[in-house]
C-alpha cells in the first residue's frame, strides 16, 4: 500500500473551501484532482526529506484512521510520524500516535519510551501506558498508571456531568 493510499481515488476531485496566505482572500475556493492533491501532499511531506511537520502529521493521523491497518502501512506512518518528530522533538501528537503504531506492532519498549515522553502533558496516555507495562509484566506499574487513568477518566466525567 503507498503513502497516498488514504486518499479515496473514487473521488474525482478534492475541494479545499478555505485557503489562507497574505495574498489571498480566506472565501477563495480551490479545486484540484486527486492526483493533484496527492502530489501536493506528498511533496508537503515527503518521505526522503524532512518536508512540514503538520503534512506528516496529518498523513499519519489519515493512515492511521482506517480499519485493519497492515504493519506495513503502520511503517510509513511511523516513518511520517518520525519525520515531524525531528522538526518538533516535544510534539505531543506525534509520540501519542508512535506509542499507539508500537503498541499495534508489540514494540513495549518503543511505546512506553514515546507514552511516558507525553503522559505529564495528556493524562489520557497513561492507559495505553498501562497496558504497555501490564504487557511486559510489570504488574505494579501497570496498576499505578491504570489507577491514574481511572481517576483521570473519572475527573472528566464528573466534569461533563455524565453518568
Amino acid at each position: 500500500m503507498s503513502a497516498t493510499a488514504f486518499l479515496n481515488p473514487a473521488k474525482p476531485a478534492v475541494t479545499v473551501t478555505r485557503v489562507v496566505t497574505e495574498s489571498v482572500p480566506a472565501s477563495i475556493t480551490l479545486t484540484m484532482s486527486e492526483k493533484e492533491a496527492q502530489a501536493l501532499l506528498m511533496s508537503l511531506a515527503p518521505l526522503d526529506g524532512q518536508g512540514y511537520a503538520p503534512a506528516h502529521l496529518y498523513i499519519a493521523r489519515a493512515v492511521l484512521s482506517q480499519t485493519n491497518v497492515p504493519p506495513a502501512t503502520m511503517r510509513i506512518a511511523e516513518a511520517h510520524l518520525l519525520r515531524a518528530l525531528v522538526a518538533d522533538p516535544g510534539s505531543v501528537d506525534a509520540n501519542e500516535m508512535l506509542g499507539h503504531i508500537y503498541i499495534r506492532l508489540g514494540l513495549w519498549e518503543s511505546a512506553k519510551k514515546h507514552l511516558l515522553d507525553i503522559v505529564s502533558t495528556r493524562s489520557e496516555a497513561s492507559l495505553p501506558l498501562a497496558f504497555v507495562l501490564k504487557a511486559q509484566g510489570d504488574e505494579q506499574e501497570a496498576r499505578r498508571w491504570a489507577e491514574r487513568a481511572a481517576k483521570h477518566f473519572a475527573g472528566k466525567v464528573a466534569e461533563s456531568g455524565a453518568d
